[in-house]
């Protein structure tokens, strides 16, 4: 899933503010204080970082209603209706999402009520929308946002943006994301510690720990801090907290997970970095951007900068489904995102409907994850990605199908997809096998009034998945797309 417009940057999310405790009580001027001491907030951050900023940073407070306006203007210019639509379709085919969800609107609810502060790379300034917070929770969304700032003026973020949606690759976005996010966070994260007494000398140990734990951890786990807030930040700003939590656990997780993962999941592969190569390894990094979620997700790889994604062309199927077909849309998963979809279905803890129904919800939650040192199960049959593309189908009859080509490091690494796949399938839509080998499956789900088939097929290093009406000759499909990644390999 891409960022959803180069003009929110480092949005301070909300929810993960909280994840560092709620602080001492703020000064009526806080906000005030802060703004115009902005010098101050840049010293931090060059003093971290070890570069100096090129020129102050302008820095306003903005209203809520004025930011939606923003976020609409943005997601206008930044997401064409026909993108946003083809991620609607293919994330409700897989299904991430409710058939009935408004994904436009969705993302809009989400973006307004989580952001705390955000970062315009094209007036080159930040606001803070939620200026009632305390004041040293001001300072570490200051602190993330002007780290964005610097990030601009050393390395051109609004170019880099530009460049990664010229190709339609949703994972390159996101591993943009992750860089971006990552290091502003770790950035933040070594100035609470100090704050705390605690110089870690730009990392070490304590900080890895500490992130390797954060990570795990999915902001609906977080407690509801609503009494506790009401005692240090004006009344506007808890029931803005209040609502961005709420938001928060409405939110499908699929998407949540793509805006919260590149914080941490970030952070945790910068630390990484930072431990082996300093600031001057980082900052190559922003020189020559992670190809791909895969190599963050694992630190090693990115030290190493080898595993490149395999670029994967897929075949027009349009005439194998059937008259009246036609592709309408193509883009990347990447690790990242099979995760996140395996996760949804395979993990003792699935995303509910209903918050409350969440096992070990609030503190409780948040404590397992913190606790939590084993793989999901997204996770261990995401690892050995080496590259995927998948395509929407429109029917001119208003039907949609789904066809997904992946690729992996090695034969096991498709085969422990292939069988999670097909457990998650039978998990998300309690479908019926109609047919299953070692090699090959078929799952019927949804109702008599559009059924459609599941296929899977495994190939060597490849797995192919076809989510289509049964109307259509799936298996005379898949075998055309078995073929067409013969002759590629």
């Amino acid at each position: 899933m891409k960022s959803i417009s180069k003009s929110l940057i480092g949005m301070g999310l909300a929810a993960l503010v909280l994840f560092h405790g709620v602080p001492a009580l703020a000064q009526d001027d806080a906000l005030k204080e802060i703004l115009g001491d902005i010098s101050t907030y840049q010293e931090i951050v060059e003093g971290i970082r070890g570069e100096k900023f090129k020129k102050d940073v302008p820095a306003a407070s903005q209203s809520t209603e004025d930011f939606a306006k923003f976020v609409r203007k943005s997601m206008d210019e930044d997401l064409p209706p026909e993108r946003l639509e083809g991620w609607s379709k293919a994330l409700k085919l897989l299904g991430v999402l409710e058939r009935d969800y408004d994904l436009r609107e969705g993302l809009m609810e989400f973006v307004v009520t989580q952001a705390g502060a955000y970062y315009d790379p094209d007036s080159k300034a930040f606001y803070v929308v939620m200026g009632g917070l305390p004041k040293a929770m001001l300072r570490t969304i200051v602190v993330h946002e002007l780290h964005h700032a610097l990030q601009d003026q050393l390395f051109d973020l609004e170019g880099m943006l530009d460049r990664a949606q010229k190709g339609v690759n949703g994972d390159a976005e996101s591993a943009l994301s992750f860089l971006v996010e990552g290091e502003a966070t770790f950035v933040m994260m070594l100035d609470q510690f100090k704050q705390m007494g605690m110089d870690l000398g730009q990392g070490g140990p304590m900080m890895e720990m500490s992130l390797r734990s954060l990570r795990k951890v999915n902001p609906t786990d977080m407690p509801d801090m609503g009494s506790l807030l009401g005692q240090v930040a004006d009344g506007d700003d808890v029931d803005a907290l209040k609502k961005a939590m709420q938001a928060a656990r409405e939110m499908p997780n699929f998407l949540l997970r793509s805006f919260s993962d590149p914080y941490m999941w970030g952070a945790y592969a910068i630390a990484k970095v930072y431990g082996e190569k300093g600031w001057d390894g980082i900052s190559e990094l922003f020189r020559s951007p992670p190809a791909s979620t895969e190599v963050l997700m694992h630190p090693g790889k990115l030290l190493r900068g080898d595993d490149p994604p395999v670029e994967i062309q897929n075949p027009d199927i349009s005439s194998a489904l059937g008259s009246g077909w036609s592709r309408t849309f193509g883009d990347t998963m990447g690790e990242h995102g099979i995760l996140i979809i395996l996760d949804e279905f395979l993990s003792p803890k699935k995303a509910a409907k209903d918050p409350k129904e969440k096992k070990g919800d609030g503190l409780e939650g948040m404590m397992q994850a913190l606790l939590e040192t084993s793989e999901t199960p997204g996770e261990t049959a995401a690892a050995g990605w080496g590259g995927d593309r998948y395509d929407v189908y429109e029917s001119d009859r208003g039907r949609t199908a789904l066809a997904w080509v992946t690729h992996w490091d090695r034969s096991k690494d498709a085969a422990e997809f292939f069988e999670a796949y097909r457990k998650a399938v039978k998990a998300r839509f309690s479908s019926t096998e109609l047919s299953s080998t070692a090699y090959r499956f078929r799952h019927v789900i949804g109702s008599d009034a559009d059924t459609q088939n599941v296929f899977g097929a495994l190939q060597d290093k490849d797995v192919i998945i076809l989510i289509a009406p049964t109307s259509v000759p799936g298996e005379k499909t898949v075998d055309r797309l078995l073929g067409a990644r013969r002759e590629s390999n």
